[in-house]
């Protein structure tokens, strides 16, 4: 994650200085954590402090990069030799099941699953069309969620099948590869140039 001042300066040779930072996720986030890159040139991020998104959808837990002394443990200047775990922050994701048979429908044919309304976001999904009246879903993300949207599919060949949506916790790490970029977050740091 790169980030920048939201509150604090560029420090001095010699000074530790609280600071707030913030920065976006990642498009396609690695398992191992995302890289939290320092605020400027030999600005050193000694002590991130665990954190929520903005929209609350994750928490963010800052880990080293190695064990021991962490700037040594960095690989270049502009990284700090720390990264964030991403969590889900307990909000639920959507499960999608058909509710009433379609009817005249192509078989084959994959459409996008269209989410509207609900609280929350990010659930993405398609349905592969398998006899004239059912289908197959398949969720590749099932979002976070307050409130459950509505779900629709259209350009089935046919008359679509009504699909009916519900609510199950999330928990644990984020899946490798989930685009986090719309996630901002805002943390407290010590930033030095020792």
């Amino acid at each position: 994650m790169n980030t920048t001042y939201v509150q604090g300066q560029t420090v001095q040779s010699g000074e530790l200085k609280l600071c707030i930072l913030s920065g976006n996720g990642p498009t396609s986030y690695v398992a191992t954590g995302d890289i939290i890159y320092n605020p400027g040139a030999g600005d050193y991020i000694e002590s991130p402090q665990e954190c929520c998104t903005q929209s609350g959808n994750y928490e963010l837990l800052p880990v080293p990069t190695s064990a021991g002394y962490l700037r040594a443990g960095a690989p270049s200047p502009s990284q700090s030799g720390w990264r964030w775990i991403w969590l889900w922050s307990g909000k639920q994701g959507v499960t999608v099941v058909q509710n009433v048979a379609g009817s005249g429908m192509t078989v084959g044919t994959v459409v996008p699953i269209a989410f509207a309304g609900g609280t929350g976001g990010g659930a993405v999904g398609t349905v592969t069309v398998l006899t004239a009246t059912t289908i197959s879903i398949t969720l590749t993300q099932t979002g976070s969620y307050t409130a459950a949207p509505t779900a629709t599919v259209s350009g089935t060949g046919g008359t679509p099948p009504t699909l009916t949506v519900a609510l199950q916790a999330v928990s644990g790490p984020v899946a490798a590869g989930t685009n986090l970029s719309a996630e901002v977050v805002q943390f407290g740091a010590i930033v030095s140039q020792l």
